[in-house]
């Protein structure tokens, strides 16, 4: 962990430079019985190399958890890993999979019934792993139209019923694109007023909404009680920043009212 070369390894094969190994974490409003957790698609490059190496050296870091990404329903496996085989290593590390990000979108143009198979999928592969979210994590450019965004929300909120009833939570992930003006009307609009609060909980990229949104992250917070379960936070620091996770923590944005999130991932920059 504390090893120069070995981090510059690390670093040189993920393509990014980990700054959490050098942010206080004093600076963090964080009771530190949580724990760290890193959003796995960060260091793509290295994962893809080698999956189970890399969350070792980021376990070492101090990472205890994370939000996968790369499964193959077909195969039930994660970077070809069979999904089993792959939490039996994830225990040997005492790391947890606590959200995953799956890739919904490439089927939102096939019927339903294929839809609804890769979500079983999907819904097996998490339980394997013992996660609690399954999240909708992207939308493809071609689909970022009013239109698109009213067929995604009936998408969503099967998926959800789905997964809930499966014992699992359903979340949708934003990005930038959502706060886009279409002559008066937002994706993200037609998300939060067409989807079942109770089936579709939000995870929310603070950075995004916060350049993007014409509400604020209070103000979204405030009017949607209980649908933000996860958070993504960044802290930018030059050109470079991270985003830190907690999980079951209390972030109080303003004062007079704290917010319950369960989860925040990070990311590294």
């Amino acid at each position: 962990m504390n090893n120069p070369n070995s981090r510059r390894t690390f670093l040189k094969k993920t393509g990014v430079l980990s700054v959490s190994s050098m942010l206080p974490l004093s600076v963090l409003p964080l009771d530190y019985k949580y724990k760290m957790g890193l959003q796995l698609f960060t260091i793509r490059d290295a994962m893809a190399n080698d999956p189970i190496g890399s969350i070792a050296y980021a376990r070492g870091l101090g990472y205890e958890d994370g939000e996968i990404y790369g499964y193959d329903g077909e195969n039930d496996s994660y970077y070809g890993i069979p999904s089993k085989e792959f939490k039996r290593q994830l225990d040997d590390l005492d790391f947890t999979i606590s959200s995953g990000h799956y890739n919904f979108s490439n089927l939102f143009n096939e019927p339903e019934n294929v839809l609804m198979r890769y979500v079983d999928q999907c819904i097996k592969g998490a339980k394997t792993l013992q996660s609690t979210y399954i999240t909708w994590p992207w939308l493809a450019p071609e689909y970022r139209t009013i239109e698109h965004f009213k067929i995604l929300t009936d998408k969503l909120n099967k998926i959800g019923e789905q997964v809930n009833n499966a014992g699992l939570q359903f979340a949708y992930h934003n990005h930038d694109f959502e706060f886009t003006d279409h002559n008066g009307e937002q994706g993200y609009a037609i998300i939060l007023a067409e989807t079942d609060p109770n089936l579709v909980k939000l995870q929310m990229d603070m950075y995004w909404v916060e350049h993007s949104s014409t509400k604020s992250i209070h103000d979204l917070i405030r009017e949607n009680p209980k649908r933000y379960v996860m958070c993504i936070l960044r802290i930018w620091i030059g050109i470079r920043g991270i985003i830190l996770k907690w999980e079951m923590v209390q972030l109080t944005i303003n004062k007079s009212w704290p917010i319950s999130i369960k989860r925040i991932y990070s990311i590294i920059i």
